[in-house]
């Protein structure tokens, strides 16, 4: 019994520490922006991703925290990030007979997807910015969170920026992703997942696996894809023609 009495006593004052009072705080914020979502019908504009950034940011904003303070707290989430991000090979390899068929074209879009995104993002940064930090986050906006902050890190861009961004862009896409398949008349799991993991990341993935589990499963494998095809060829594309 007298064993377990430090262990309390850690408990104890990692409760009493601002790093749990951040952690608490966006997990209670993200329970209640879903809630509220589910109530209005989930309504685009009230994505609970989208909700939760801004009410924690403004609370952040407001009692001065900085980013790094904030990171540290929330580390539990990242790295369960990361273990939702590789548990997503179940549907996958659910999904594998149909996979082994369209493997060619797949490819293909994944590939061409992946350099157009990268590179598009790329000339909008250098012709309207030509700062090199935001031209280094603009090559790798298109890719899920934990990946992209490891290639930032490699490239020596700023992980904060990296961050925000690609969240940002999840947001965008997993908002306009769904308008523009209902207007182009996509109806197709496959085509509709693929477009969902290319375009929105780990958010599209959460959108398409609300659909069904095979869109929840092409989309998977596009996030995944489009992050290892981004990693090695960012670097690639640094080298060969100095973009930084």
């Amino acid at each position: 019994m007298m064993e377990l009495q430090p262990l309390f006593a850690d408990l104890l004052k990692y409760l009493g520490t601002s790093q749990f009072f951040w952690l608490s705080l966006t997990c209670v914020v993200f329970v209640l922006a879903e809630k509220l979502w589910l109530r209005s019908g989930k309504k685009g504009y009230l994505n609970p991703a989208v909700v939760s950034l801004v009410i924690v940011s403004i609370i952040l904003l407001s009692v001065h925290e900085s980013y790094e303070n904030y990171k540290q707290a929330t580390r539990p989430i990242t790295f369960m990030l990361t273990i939702s991000t590789v548990a997503l090979a179940f549907p996958i390899f659910k999904q594998w007979e149909r996979l082994r068929k369209h493997l060619l074209p797949i490819a293909v879009i994944l590939l061409i997807g992946s350099l157009i995104a990268s590179m598009s993002a790329y000339l909008l940064a250098a012709l309207f910015s030509g700062d090199k930090g935001i031209m280094a986050v603009a090559l790798i906006k298109s890719i899920t969170t934990p990946i992209a902050m490891a290639v930032a890190e490699k490239i020596g861009a700023s992980i904060p920026l990296v961050a925000v961004v690609v969240f940002v862009v999840g947001v965008i896409g997993g908002i306009t992703a769904p308008l523009a398949l209902r207007i182009a008349g996509i109806n197709n799991a496959m085509l509709r997942g693929l477009v969902y993991g290319i375009t929105a990341h780990g958010l599209g993935t959460a959108i398409a696996m609300q659909e069904s589990e095979e869109c929840g499963a092409f989309s998977g494998l596009a996030m995944g894809l489009t992050g290892i095809v981004t990693a090695i060829m960012v670097p690639v594309l640094i080298v060969t023609f100095n973009l930084l």
